[in-house]
């Protein structure tokens, strides 16, 4: 908790101390500011701002309010995690300070709130501030140096909003959008009584027209009434006809009831005797198949007698075909013997033919074993020189392959920018691949996307230039045509239709610039310039010479870093090792530099060395070369031994041929004799013998003939007999079923009228209950239409209507058929356009009760807007008129004209129009003109802006005002007069202002209410805590006295 008391002569909300750390530019910082005007002066890049952007942020701006970065780490200290603002306000007269610190966490981007150094949340700040009326966010009050132009940029509504909050009217702000509302209900009450009083007519007229329909509804309405009470009677008619109808259904089941007895009485008798004669019939059937069986027995006996016949005449057919086949064999076999002979004969002639061209099977198998021994001295001299070959040519294989590998791995580098191209800019890898395959549609040199074709010497070097030229010309292609630039623009934009696609052109030849010598700035650490450490086409070289500088871009290290303030004006921009640094020199002629840190390079990461990749392909190329002389040396070589070892080869075929002619004939002979021995060995068949034993096979199977047929006699007698019996039996079953069959159909007609009496019974049983029920339900049904009473009940509702109706059924069917014609003869309407027809009734009351409200809420809303309107713009109008006098007066001073108005709209009821107009002239002849952005320049609204907040100082309500380097772009003169104003204006009244600006004027009258505060910000000024303030004044006395 603060231990400053606030005594009565500061506002509440007064800033008494302002602490930062780790914030922007400064590592640790405390201003105490004085009450009335103070004035912030310092170069440019000092950190004057600081102090507005940590008003704004600790008083819970909003990071877009100040118009720089928009995220909070932005704001934090670079290399630091965590800045922190103090900013300690006078409290109410008698009370303690108030402490708000704001802690700034920038990885997590969120900010820790504490009041008097107690965590609060952000909204328990907001209402603090909000209490000490303290806007952060209205120009009016805090008007930022990145938010100066901005001022002009307000619309009259917004002008005059920000107007009355800065002076704390905040009583005028809520009436005026009081009245705006009232404004906009009034519009919205009196377009809703038009559509409302419009629609009533409308609803009105509409029923109008439907009344005659409605009352035909009515009539027809009645007439259906009738033909209802119609329909109950005729329910009634319908129930006497089913009570009748159940009356006769009663003696049906009388009659149905006899007959089924009579019939029961005939059917028992007839089917007993029925019982007996299936039983005779049974015994008859039995014996017939007996014998059917006995006759199948005997045929099967029969079949087995004829089946041994015929087997006795096989087998004489089977001993003279015996016979025939040993009579050949004997034949065929002397046949053979003498082919066989003759066969072998022929063999043996044809070996001794061979034997004489080629020499016998010894003497081929010498020759042979001689070529064997040849072809294996030529094999080991073919195994010689393939070995002497794979030992000379493995270092060139290893080493091909080496520089085969090393050359893929170089260039996947290259592959590697290629995907990233293809990922993160599509449209330029599709046109790339275009181009690639179009290359010849072009005259001149094309180079495809730069990043494609840059390399570094080493590939940290590849940050600096990513860093130095934007993607948009890393991936541009580079044209050393005009011609053909745009040729290829038009036809990747509109036949392709690749927007994301940038082409630039460079001429080509030979490049030779002259880079910064490096040498004269080596003691700072700088060891070459971006130029130097890439190599790509001349073209795309000359391009970035010209565009980006490259040549004169030095490259340092740490040293350097450590040695900024050392570098020399003349570079204004150059790298550290892991810093961009950019200088530049003010009007002012201070230095002031911008550090960013670099990052790692992300399309340029990968690089190629192509002066690398060629000696290796230029090597590769060479063993090659080397490899390919000594396989056609060894190639002659083998070609010679190759040939003496055909020449073997075809020798050795010959004569194995021979040989192996030769052992197929011996085999075939050695074959042919056994063939020849084995017919001499065959036993001779005895005719004569083989004959007479035919004979006597032939007479033994004829016997056996005669006995199997005088069997089949025998059979065939027994299977005529059993036929006959057989036959008897099937007519004496015939007779009997005939006789069943006949009794049996008696039976079943019996029967059939027994079932048919018994299903007539059943049915008029179940004709009982269905009428019955259907009489009962037609009773339920009529009592139910009729209020659930009987129709002779005394209280029987439809009495009168049933006596002048008929009674008959017919009757009363006619008369509802009369009535139903009747009714669809009459338009029957649209029961839609009756519920129609009444809801607009309820309707048009309903709108006639809305539009007397509305008419009484109106003259509600116009007394109010008068009420409000007289109690809310006189003083408005004073207020304006006080801001004119006050405006104009400090313009004329300046001798210049300025005026404020109060604009109102087309009148004076519009208040959603109502605002405020600055109008200004700064040259003799010209006519006022609106303060507007594009109408004055940079240092006219400046300096109107700054006259108009000080034109409001004498009714401002707020405990302090800041504006940031407002004077900056005016004139001399203009500057000079409005700061004399503004010093004389807020050290008239206890209003604390600060203006911040590069310079103090000098021979202003300067009073002691106005506190100067000068900012000297570096890495080598001393800590403001060892500052001994008495001692500098004392120094600051001798000299003014000297």
């Amino acid at each position: 908790m603060s231990r400053i008391i606030n005594k009565g002569s500061f506002k509440p909300g007064s800033i008494y101390r302002i602490a930062l750390e780790n914030f922007v530019t400064y590592k640790e910082v405390e201003f105490y500011p004085g009450k009335s005007l103070n004035l912030i002066i310092g170069p440019n890049g000092t950190g004057k701002s600081t102090f507005v952007c940590a008003i704004i942020l600790g008083l819970c701006g909003n990071p877009r309010a100040i118009g720089r970065s928009k995220n909070l780490e932005g704001f934090v200290r670079q290399g630091c995690e965590r800045g922190s603002i103090e900013i300690e306000l006078y409290n109410k007269p008698g009370e303690r300070n108030i402490i708000i610190k704001r802690t700034l966490d920038a990885k997590k981007c969120s900010s820790i709130w504490s009041l008097d150094y107690k965590t609060v949340t952000e909204k328990r700040v907001q209402e603090i501030v909000k209490s000490l009326n303290i806007q952060v966010e209205n120009l009016c009050q805090l008007l930022p140096q990145d938010k100066v132009h901005d001022f002009s940029k307000l619309n009259p509504k917004e002008l005059l909003h920000s107007t009355l909050t800065a002076i704390g009217d905040f009583d005028s702000i809520k009436d005026w959008d009081k009245l705006i509302k009232l404004q906009n209900d009034q519009k919205e009450l009196t377009s809703t009584l038009k559509n409302g009083e419009t629609k009533l007519q409308e609803e009105k007229r509409k029923n109008q027209g439907l009344k005659e329909v409605i009352d035909a509804m009515n009539q027809r309405k009645a007439i259906k009434r009738e033909i209802k009470i119609c329909e109950k009677k005729l329910l009634w008619a319908e129930y006497k006809e089913l009570y009748d109808a159940v009356e006769e259904i009663k003696r049906q089941q009388v009659e149905a009831k006899r007959v089924v007895e009579e019939n029961n009485n005939v059917i028992e008798p007839m089917k007993r005797e029925l019982d007996a004669m299936k039983q005779r019939i049974g015994v008859l059937e039995s014996g017939k198949r007996r014998s059917i069986e006995k006759i199948r027995d005997l045929k099967a006996k029969l079949q087995e007698t004829i089946s041994t016949f015929e087997i006795h005449e096989s087998k004489l057919n089977g001993i003279d075909r015996t016979f025939q086949e040993k009579y050949d064999a004997q034949r065929n076999i002397e046949r053979e013997l003498t082919e066989a002979r003759i066969e072998e004969e022929k063999l043996q002639s044809d070996k001794r033919e061979l034997e004489e061209k080629g020499g016998n099977e010894q003497s081929l198998i010498l020759e042979l074993q001689k070529f064997e021994k040849e072809r294996a001295i030529i094999n080991a001299t073919l195994e010689t020189y393939r070995n002497s070959r794979g030992r000379q040519f493995y270092p060139l294989d290893n080493e091909m392959r080496s520089l085969t590998h090393k050359i893929k791995s170089l260039e996947n580098v290259e592959r590697g920018r290629l995907d990233k191209l293809k990922t993160k800019h599509r449209d330029t890898y599709k046109a790339w691949v275009w181009l690639k395959e179009n290359m010849h549609e072009f005259k001149h040199p094309v180079y495809g996307p730069m990043m494609l074709n840059i390399n570094f010497k080493e590939p940290k070097f590849a940050r600096y230039l990513e860093s130095t030229v934007p993607v948009r010309d890393l991936k541009a292609f580079t044209f050393e045509s005009k011609e053909d630039m745009n040729k290829f623009n038009k036809i990747v934009r509109e036949e392709l239709k690749l927007r994301q696609v940038n082409a630039v052109h460079s001429e080509g030849g030979d490049f030779d610039i002259r880079p910064i010598d490096i040498r004269n700035l080596s003691y700072l650490g700088f060891y070459t310039c971006i130029l130097d450490t890439i190599s790509a086409p001349a073209a795309i070289l000359r391009y970035l010479c010209s565009v980006y500088r490259v040549h004169d871009i030095p490259i340092g290290n740490n040293h350097t870093f450590d040695n900024v303030e050392r570098v020399p004006d003349k570079i204004r921009f150059y790298f550290t090792e892991k810093h961009r640094i950019s200088a530049r020199v003010s009007y002012y002629k201070v230095r002031s530099t911008t550090t960013i840190e670099i990052r790692n390079a992300d399309l340029l990461a990968d690089s190629v060395d192509y002066e690398y990749v060629n000696a290796l392909k230029s090597r590769l190329s060479e063993v090659q070369k080397e490899k390919t002389n000594l396989e056609s040396q060894y190639e002659a070589r083998l070609n010679v031994e190759g040939d003496k070892l055909k020449e073997i080869v075809g020798k050795t075929k010959e004569k194995t041929d021979s040989l192996e002619k030769i052992k197929s004939i011996n085999l075939k002979i050695h074959f042919q004799k056994q063939k020849v021995l084995a017919l001499e060995s065959e036993p001779a068949i005895n005719i004569e013998a083989e004959k007479r034993k035919c004979k006597e096979d032939k007479q033994e199977c004829v016997h056996k003939q005669c006995a199997a047929q005088k069997e089949m006699y025998n059979i065939l007698q027994h299977i005529h007999e059993e036929t006959v019996n057989m036959e008897k039996n099937t007519i004496h079953l015939s007779v009997h079923r005939n006789e069943f069959v006949q009794k049996e159909a008696q039976y079943r007609r019996l029967t059939s009228e027994f079932e048919a009496a018994k299903t007539i019974l059943e049915n008029v049983n179940n004709d009982m209950k269905r009428a019955r029920t259907r009489a009962k339900e037609k009773l339920e049904q009529a009592k139910s239409s009729c209020g659930d009473k009987m129709i002779n009940a005394d209280d029987f509702p439809y009495a009168d209507e049933f006596n002048d109706l008929p009674s008959d059924r017919e009757q009363l069917q006619m008369y509802r058929s009369e009535r139903m014609a009747k009714v669809s003869l009459m338009d029957k309407g649209d029961n839609q356009v009756l519920k129609e027809y009444e809801d607009r009734e309820r309707e048009i009351r309903n709108l006639e009760k809305k539009l007397s409200s509305s008419t009484d809420t109106k003259k509600m809303i116009r007394d109010e807007i008068k009420t409000i309107t007289s109690r809310w713009l006189p003083p408005l109008e004073n207020l304006v008129s006080e801001i004119r006098e006050n405006f104009s007066s400090m313009f004329q001073k300046l001798g210049c004209v300025g005026d404020v108005i109060l604009y109102k709209g087309a009148n004076d009821e519009e208040f959603s129009c109502y605002g405020l107009h600055i109008m200004v002239q700064f040259r003799v002849g010209e006519r006022l003109r609106q303060l507007t952005r594009d109408t004055q320049s940079g240092g006219e609204r400046a300096l109107s802006t700054a006259l108009y907040l000080l034109a409001l100082q004498a009714r401002v309500a707020v405990p302090f005002r800041c504006v940031d380097e407002i004077n900056q772009g005016m004139d001399a003169k203009n500057e000079r007069d409005m700061l004399q104003l503004l010093i004389k204006a807020t050290t008239e009244s206890d209003s604390q202002y600060f203006l911040l600006t590069p310079k103090l004027l000098l021979d202003l009258d300067y009073n002691e209410k106005t506190t100067i505060h000068t900012v000297m910000n570096g890495c080598h000024i001393m800590n403001y805590k060892k500052w001994n303030m008495s001692e500098f004044l004392q120094n600051a006395n001798k000299i003014n006295q000297i």
